[in-house]
């Protein structure tokens, strides 16, 4: 998704031709890497161009540290995760319209607990990963959010809205998710047995969020429908990365 917001970036200072090249996700899966990520665009409204053919080797190729110089070049391949709140919010309307899922994903199970979420004023969508996350590599590269954290979360927004939340949980592993967290915090749904952009598209009906050190539910909160809601997040998102930042200045840093 970053790099789809990427893509609308260039479109947007007038680079013309701009294709997405999918080939690293099989390549990574291929080598028994991470089999979670997928191009799953095609799931939404997102309207992009993929090669036509094999590309021919580019005349510069340009990584996330020389943005300001690539962006003067012609017949670049670009590189990167391009996870940055700024070059986000510059296309942030066209990402919400272009980020919407499309109505053959949106079963009538899913549209009623859509409306649920979205008509109850103290819905929180909070998000847990907890599988792949504890894994000794990851263990060591991303800080491991305790149960702590989601308390903690959870009763400052009760503070914030005079009354504890209704708890919509989207995990990976969702009773260990529920066994972390307890039922001290408010009534919990955890939610079960969708694909991961109907989780997605869940999470923007909720009035408030409280997400994880994971892009998933940070897009899930940047997309909500309630933009005026509250938003918690992890003071640290990596081990060894403490300049790592997508927050916005409003989000609630635990």
């Amino acid at each position: 998704m970053f790099q789809y917001a990427f893509s609308k970036f260039l479109e947007s200072i007038g680079k013309t031709d701009v294709v997405l090249e999918f080939g690293f996700y099989q390549y990574i899966q291929q080598q028994g890497g991470d089999s979670i990520r997928e191009p799953l665009l095609d799931r939404f409204h997102c309207e992009y161009r993929t090669p036509e053919e094999p590309m021919p080797v580019p005349g510069h190729i340009v990584t996330e540290g020389e943005l300001m110089q690539g962006i003067f070049l012609d017949d670049v391949i670009f590189i990167g995760d391009w996870q940055d709140r700024e070059l986000v919010c510059r296309s942030e309307e066209l990402l919400r319209r272009d980020f919407r899922l499309r109505n053959e994903y949106i079963t009538p199970e899913l549209q009623t607990l859509a409306e649920e979420m979205l008509k109850d004023e103290h819905s929180v969508s909070v998000h847990i990963r907890r599988t792949d996350y504890l894994n000794p590599d990851n263990r060591e590269k991303y800080v491991q959010l305790e149960a702590g954290y989601y308390v903690n979360a959870l009763n400052t927004i009760a503070d914030r809205i005079g009354k504890k939340p209704t708890v919509y949980l989207f995990s990976d592993d969702p009773a260990g998710a529920v066994r972390m967290i307890g039922n001290s915090c408010g009534d919990i749904c955890a939610v079960e047995g969708n694909a991961a952009y109907q989780d997605l598209y869940l999470m923007t009906m909720a009035h408030h969020s409280i997400i994880a050190n994971s892009t998933f539910s940070w897009w899930g909160s940047f997309l909500r429908e309630r933009r005026d809601g509250i938003t918690v997040v992890p003071k640290r998102w990596f081990r060894h990365r403490p300049d790592y930042m997508l927050y916005a200045e409003t989000d609630i840093r635990l």
